[in-house]
């Protein structure tokens, strides 16, 4: 690979554009699930950037850093593209993204000061999703719906709550079995925990039953707007 002597500067992002390679360009554009993609583009971005000399600690963390907001900037700013198609989920209840309903989560709560991991910035800690039924001026009956905050999902409703190792990240849920089964009452289609499929794939029944508690993702909202995409399908 040729790198040019001075490369022109990316006006998103603190690195060099031609310092962030072509896998980390496309990672946005890969929705959620590739996060083996994200850590080994970043992993590039830091050797070729020479985060991963052995600098001082604030030459380090200066890099680092950038490395972080190059990422999260990649990740935010390409929304705009692919939200003019389909196929782009909200990390937890996945609804389909638009500009008016999507921002970047974070799992672990960025507000966490008790260590010196910046979660704000860590790539892996970054999910797309949905702004979880908190758009009161919304007249879409799925974006929101009230009484709050009984209908709040996913990050809205897990605020800054640190749930880590308690219930699943949304790159922890196997492509299969499906440990997540549905529940058809006659007014709301409701997600439950198939407990066959869990013993299956050596995932807790607990743990994948606090998933659903965590992000609430049963509020009367998400479960009639299942039942009402299940009868279009039907």
């Amino acid at each position: 690979m040729v790198v040019r002597a001075v490369p022109r500067r990316n006006a998103r992002c603190d690195l060099p554009e031609a310092c962030i390679p072509r896998e980390a360009q496309a990672l946005s554009r890969t929705a959620n699930g590739r996060r083996s993609l994200a850590c080994e583009a970043m992993r590039q971005v830091a050797v070729r950037t020479g985060a991963l000399d052995p600098l001082s600690n604030s030459e380090r963390r200066r890099h680092l850093g950038a490395i972080s907001r190059a990422g999260a900037r990649l990740l935010y700013t390409d929304s705009e593209h692919h939200t003019s198609r389909p196929g782009w989920l909200s990390a937890y209840c996945e609804l389909n993204l638009d500009p008016d309903n999507e921002q970047v989560a974070h799992f672990h709560p960025k507000s966490d000061t008790t260590t010196y991991h910046n979660w704000a910035l860590a790539w892996m800690n970054l999910w797309l999703a949905c702004k979880g039924g908190s758009q009161t001026w919304m007249t879409e009956p799925y974006r929101y719906c009230p009484p709050l905050p009984d209908n709040l999902s996913c990050d809205e409703c897990k605020g800054d709550r640190i749930v880590d190792g308690l219930v699943l990240a949304p790159d922890e849920l196997p492509a299969f079995p499906r440990i997540f089964r549905f529940e058809q009452r006659p007014d709301r289609l409701e997600i439950c925990v198939d407990e066959q499929a869990c013993n299956a794939a050596d995932i807790p029944v607990d743990k994948a039953q606090r998933t659903i508690d965590a992000f609430n993702l049963n509020c009367s909202r998400l479960a009639a707007a299942r039942l009402a995409l299940h009868r279009q399908l039907a």
